[in-house]
């Protein structure tokens, strides 16, 4: 396994040869490195701006044959090395500083020769936390963004600390100016403080260090300079998220809450995982754009470009175009429109939890009629041993490029299974999926992970949506209403629908040492019993079905 020494620095690429490369300056005289690209004969256009941290030169991102598709489309195209990263002077603070940065830029754009006034801005993850900073900004030129697979509110962890995908992104951009490679970490260190310095031979990543704090609580940042940008943010806005993205659950939530307060609000929901890889059949290989260049092209002017090339057609040149409010993809079968979210249409479906589920009781029951009398189903949380989460092909980021076949943890006696009969029928989920019933523990506070799953016939268990909570106050008993995501998606005849409830996943989420200490300063943990209410009418999954087609 590789070590701290191995760890291996990715400088700037070369500028393309098409880009006009400029120093852009902000307001406090710290210059930002900027590529210009420009059609043949641009004449004054609309500009899409792209801000990231990744390197705008670099193949990760792809920007040239993007600045290509953009121009070919009649738009000029600038591509920005956020604060700090690679060419651009500054200290990197991730979120800090993408409010003024983005008004100064755009600022900028507009005084050029080949601008008409008009700014839109694009991309996913981090660059669409850019474009949301810079829409709070209040810019009069900025006319609509286009955020990818990202969340209002800039926050990288959720209830539950993401601790894999933020540990391994502090060390992949975070750091420097740079980006690292061919790192390993070692998820048994404790205390987890030291993971970081651990993999990368003593460096810290401020930017690590200021999440870390707000996922534990700490005082809350104000990246947007105290703004709340579902009040501040006042223009058209595609939201594009995937099933199987971490963010898909905010994300919808932000379209929800900008769609009751500022008209415009689109909602494009895919069955993709945050790098857009597609959900596929398990006997198929996914395409991959990393690696082959006409994979790359096509991905680039199909579903990548295209949804906001139109979106862009509407509201950066005016065209008379319409599209509806949402456009989603039902997994498993096809393309859909609505004009909500929920769409039209749906029912609320209650399975209840009846059986064991667990400890060498065999599988518990997901039933429309309530099973048996209450009682409870019981699982040990021992900090020594979790629910493992580490194969290489669990990656949260490229999920669906191999989505883990669930059966390989629903063997364990820390995880219980609730599972419904199968179907005579298709079953189409359209909108949210909830867990409403009593959780206890033997300590004062405990994790649920919560996973919907699809069994197919074969046997092989599908992850569908997950979420993970931290809950207080369980000992001895608490009820809870958990939202464990939004889906589309269509469990086929003969499939039957399957809840997971553990109390962790590690390392994808951080630990809970079963105590009242600091999980990042723990060192060792105290089993838990826990247990959720079964039989009856006590606990039940509740989703939005579509009727049955």
């Amino acid at each position: 396994m590789p070590n701290a020494s191995t760890l291996r620095k990715l400088g700037p690429m070369p500028v393309d040869p098409r880009a006009d490369a400029v120093m852009v300056p902000m307001r406090d005289g710290i210059r930002l490195a900027t590529d210009v690209y420009l059609p043949s004969s641009p004449g004054k256009l609309p500009t899409v701006l792209l801000r990231l941290p990744y390197d705008k030169c670099g193949e990760y991102s792809f920007v040239p044959k993007i600045a290509e598709r953009f121009n070919a489309e009649g738009y000029a195209f600038v591509a920005q090395d956020v604060r700090g990263k690679f060419r651009s002077e500054g200290s990197f603070r991730a979120l800090i500083h993408e409010v003024q940065d983005g008004y100064d830029t755009i600022d900028w754009i507009v005084s050029r020769p080949f601008s008409n006034g008009v700014v839109g801005m694009s991309g996913e993850s981090y660059y669409g936390f850019t474009q949301w900073a810079a829409a709070v900004s209040g810019h009069p030129a900025l006319r609509a963004i286009s955020p990818r697979m990202c969340q209002v509110m800039g926050s990288y962890y959720g209830e539950v600390f993401e601790l894999r995908g933020l540990v391994e992104l502090a060390i992949f951009a975070w750091l420097d100016e740079n980006v690292y490679v061919d790192y390993a970490v070692d998820y048994d260190t404790r205390p987890l403080l030291n993971l970081l310095p651990d993999a990368t031979g003593g460096r810290q990543s401020p930017s690590f260090d200021m999440l870390r704090a707000l996922g534990a609580g700490g005082r809350s940042v104000a990246v947007y300079g105290h703004r709340v940008p579902y009040n501040a943010v006042r223009i058209p806005v595609l939201h594009t998220t995937g099933w199987w993205d971490s963010y898909n659950y905010n994300q919808i939530g932000d379209f929800l809450s900008m769609a009751g307060r500022t008209r415009d609000q689109f909602l494009l929901a895919q069955s993709t995982d945050h790098c857009d890889f597609p959900l596929h059949d398990d006997d198929t290989t996914v395409p991959d754009y990393w690696s082959d260049p006409g994979v790359l092209d096509d991905f680039i002017a199909g579903s990548y470009l295209s949804p906001t090339i139109e979106f862009y057609e509407r509201f950066l040149k005016g065209r008379d175009l319409e599209f509806a409010p949402v456009r989603w993809h039902l997994a498993n079968a096809d393309w859909r429109t609505a004009t909500s979210w929920p769409p039209e249409g749906v029912r609320k479906l209650k399975l209840f939890l009846g059986g064991p589920g667990s400890q060498g009781g065999g599988d518990g029951v997901l039933s429309a009629d309530p099973r048996g009398s209450a009682g409870r189903a019981m699982w040990i949380h021992d900090p020594s041993d979790m629910v493992p989460t580490d194969r290489e092909d669990d990656d949260t980021a490229e999920l669906l490029t191999g989505l883990p076949d669930e059966r390989r943890v629903e063997g364990r006696d820390d995880v219980l299974t609730f599972t419904s009969d199968p179907l005579d029928t298709p079953l189409d989920l359209a909108g949210l999926i909830r867990l409403s019933g009593s959780v206890g523990s033997s300590h004062t506070s405990m994790q649920l992970v919560l996973k919907l799953v699809d069994v197919l016939p074969s046997g092989r268990a599908r992850a569908i949506a997950e979420r993970a909570v931290h809950v207080d106050d369980v000992h001895p008993e608490r009820h809870v209403d958990v939202d464990i995501g939004f889906a589309g998606y269509r469990f086929g005849e003969g499939h039957s629908v399957r809840l997971e409830v553990a109390s962790s996943a590690f390392p994808k989420y951080i630990w809970h040492p079963g105590t009242d200490e600091d999980p990042w300063t723990a060192i060792t943990g105290t089993p838990n019993e826990q247990f959720i209410a079964v039989g009856g009418r006590t606990s039940f999954l509740e989703m939005d079905v579509l009727p049955s087609p």
